[in-house]
């Protein structure tokens, strides 16, 4: 009887072990996804709206204050608001929300970029699977500036490119062009760069 008891125990800790990671790989799914729309959508932002990318509706913003009102998109059936991010935006750029006209502007703005991503969120992809962050260089002699970096594990592809370009040894180089390839795949000047 003990034994049976043990086993039904230990069957119900290992399904409900399954069922966190099951949830959790779908959670990382979803976040990879969301993050590539991003990237995505801000290119077409750019494209489109220029103006407004230069006035720091930039990478930083989706990265830091916007991507915690972005990252509703994780929730079943929950989409953040144009005012939302937008005041994400005034926050993080300083840029006065109250002045006369200047809210209802940096809404719109927000809004046009919130559409993009939602046509990227609905949009068939074509891969399903998880990047996989690349691996680690040799532990053994890192530079102190790549070790920060590994230490702060930025999220923004601009980030791994400048540290590319300021590393002298080819495999802490490599990871880091690596790093910005699984931020954004699309990324042809890394996969040229990772070619030579």
């Amino acid at each position: 009887m003990l034994a049976q008891t043990t086993i039904a125990t230990v069957s119900r800790s290992l399904v409900s072990r399954i069922a966190w990671y099951v949830t959790q790989t779908r959670r990382r799914v979803r976040a990879v996804a969301l993050h590539q729309a991003i990237a995505r959508a801000y290119r077409a932002f750019v494209r489109q709206h220029s103006g407004w990318a230069d006035a720091l509706f930039d990478e930083r913003l989706l990265n830091r204050e916007g991507a915690g009102v972005l990252q509703q998109y994780l929730e079943p059936d929950a989409r953040p608001s144009a005012a939302e991010l937008a005041r994400a935006w005034s926050s993080q750029s300083g840029i006065e929300w109250v002045a006369p006209g200047r809210s209802a502007e940096i809404i719109k703005a927000a809004g046009a970029f919130l559409v993009l991503l939602d046509a990227e969120l609905a949009a068939p992809q074509l891969t399903t699977t998880v990047p996989q962050t690349p691996p680690l260089p040799p532990a053994s002699g890192h530079s102190p500036e790549f070790a920060e970096a590994l230490r702060d594990a930025s999220n923004l592809e601009s980030d791994w490119f400048w540290l590319a370009a300021r590393m002298e040894r080819a495999d802490e180089r490599r990871y880091c062009l690596e790093r910005a390839l699984y931020i954004n795949p699309q990324n042809e000047v890394a996969q040229r760069l990772l070619r030579r």
